[in-house]
């Protein structure tokens, strides 16, 4: 591992993986990037790791600098990938499941490695769960990342890091054109708990819950488990009251309504919203869907999404055949749902300008003229289009399949009863 602030093959792929990811999201909301510092101080991103590997991409994509994150060791088996993953700024993180002997060895380079990229100005991401979970809500903050700034700062005059907090939020995890959010939080230091007089274990204790503080304001952290069914519901019924534009204001409210009901007896609300939400998992229905039925909130198609759809035919037509392509590919290899969007993105990105490449190849080879180039510039173009007509098709798919689901259940009154008590307290 080299000590570099930057790496060519991160800063030429970058735009192109930024238009890909564009495209497999269909709202993109950053907030607060203007807090990064740009003050010439060493940079650690911490952030929530919810969604495999589309957390480190997103925080790559939408950082004014290149980020380097310290990733987990697996990544880095495959003797084809490893160059390439090296060269795109990752660094391994060994854990006892990885099964090597000289662990901490190997752990202590990689730590010395992002030390000198640091004090090289480089920004460093970590994930200071350790791991990645499909829930909205921060779990426990490992000491990885204290151990590391007290290294760089006791042997190595590394002092003064900022420490940036970044939440990230999915409308869904495993469904193609989610809406989602990337928080950039106020930075921050820890080196007055850090270095301070007290016993070890408690500098590390007090700068863990410091991170964890900072980046459950950060993130939309709907913990404890016993509140995450309802205030999952809470937060899909002012998604739906308030729109996607507001989330902040709907992350600042739904955590002073998670503080409030830790205090009150909602035992039968809790249960309800858990039966719910289980019941959306066992049926494999979208809860949003559920709750856009329960609120009488019906997409339909707009003389705009048929239009979209008319308007880019051809591009649906040209573009079935590689998305399903993209879709068995996934569905062969990828045995964690958590990595299913980070390989669609991947595979997309290699299928669909191949299958481009090809087609104009082809039309090229037959016909004079720029033929094929007025087939790219269709192709590209209708394509886009046709996003907004697509995205409503599949919404009715989903609510249709819903509102069946909930007919079959007999479960609409229960519906109506957790919704509308988010309704009438939130909205």
């Amino acid at each position: 591992m080299k000590v570099r602030k930057q790496s060519l093959l991160y800063g030429i792929l970058k735009p192109f993986v930024y238009i890909a990811a564009r495209l497999l999201y269909r709202r993109w909301l950053v907030i607060g990037r203007q807090r990064f510092p740009m003050n010439g101080k060493p940079v650690v991103i911490v952030s929530n790791h919810q969604n495999a590997l589309m957390d480190p991409l997103l925080c790559c994509l939408t950082a004014p600098r290149q980020v380097h994150f310290l990733t987990r060791a697996d990544v880095f088996k495959s003797a084809l990938a490893r160059p390439f993953v090296f060269a795109l700024n990752m660094m391994p993180v060994y854990r006892f499941r990885d099964k090597v002997s000289d662990m901490g060895k190997r752990n202590d380079k990689t730590f010395l490695t992002t030390i000198g990229r640091l004090k090289l100005g480089a920004t460093i991401g970590i994930f200071p769960e350790g791991n990645h979970g499909a829930r909205k809500l921060l779990r426990p903050v490992k000491k990885g990342i204290a151990y590391l700034l007290e290294l760089g700062g006791n042997e190595h005059d590394l002092r003064g890091v900022q420490i940036v907090p970044v939440g990230v939020d999915y409308s869904h995890y495993h469904i193609a054109r989610a809406s989602l959010v990337v928080h950039y939080g106020q930075a921050f230091e820890v080196d007055d708990l850090l270095f301070s007089d007290e016993d070890r274990i408690t500098r590390h204790k007090a700068v863990m819950e410091r991170i964890r503080e900072k980046l459950s304001r950060a993130m939309l952290d709907l913990g404890p488990a016993k509140l995450y069914p309802a205030l999952r519901i809470a937060e899909m019924v002012m998604i739906e009251g308030k729109g996607y534009k507001e989330w902040i204001g709907i992350h600042h409210k739904l955590h002073a309504y998670r503080d409030e009901l830790k205090l009150r007896e909602v035992d039968q609300l809790l249960a309800n919203a858990e039966t719910l939400m289980a019941w959306t998992e066992e049926e494999k229905v979208d809860p949003k869907a559920c709750v856009q039925h329960t609120m009488e909130v019906e997409p339909k198609h707009t003389f705009g999404s048929i239009l979209a759809v008319v308007l880019g035919l051809p591009a649906i037509l040209f573009f079935a055949l590689p998305w399903q392509l993209v879709l068995a590919t996934v569905k062969k290899i990828v045995i964690d749902p958590h990595f299913n969007q980070t390989f669609r993105l991947v595979f997309a990105f290699l299928y669909f300008p191949l299958f481009l490449a090809a087609a104009a190849c082809t039309l090229g080879f037959l016909t004079e003229g720029n033929y094929y180039l007025y087939f790219l510039i269709t192709m590209v173009v209708s394509g886009i289009i046709a996003l907004p007509g697509l995205d409503v098709i599949a919404d009715i798919r989903r609510y249709k399949k819903a509102r069946a689901a909930i007919d079959k259940a007999s479960n609409l009154a229960i519906w109506k009863s957790v919704v509308s008590h988010f309704q009438k307290e939130l909205l």
